[in-house]
């Protein structure tokens, strides 16, 4: 009797393992989140405030402090109430663009884009080369 319960355990557990088993392996080799570095914690803080803005989100999400290739650093501002007056989203955008120069990036960042989506559905997209 012992040993058909060891064998039935054993094949329980064999079972699970392979049932499950990629979600192991996902987990194991999803790369670690990008944390934020106490300038962009402030940086997205006041583009939120100035804005008036529900969310503010930072890409890529993933190997921000050591990105392997050049790559593009983006900000979204999501849910912004948005006007007729761009002028005054890229005179934003824009000051956006000079207060990333001012925090340190990796080099492999050669280009910034600031994305704001608005409530009504409109997208405004202004791209910026890093310095």
């Amino acid at each position: 009797m012992k040993k058909y319960l060891i064998i039935g355990i054993i094949a329980v557990l064999c079972l699970i393992i392979y049932r499950y088993g990629f979600l192991i392996v996902f987990w194991l080799t999803t790369p670690k989140e990008g944390t934020l570095s106490s300038s962009e914690k402030v940086l997205l803080e006041k583009i939120k405030i100035e804005n008036h803005a529900k969310e503010v989100l930072r890409e890529p999400k993933y190997n921000v402090d050591q990105p392997k290739d050049t790559t593009v650093y983006k900000i979204i501002v999501n849910k912004v109430p948005c006007t007729s007056d761009t002028l005054f989203y890229r005179s934003n955008a824009f000051s956006v663009k000079r207060r990333l120069d001012s925090i340190r990036l990796h080099q492999n960042y050669y280009k910034y884009q600031i994305f704001y989506e608005c409530i009504d559905g409109k997208e405004y997209v202004y791209s910026f080369m890093r310095k």
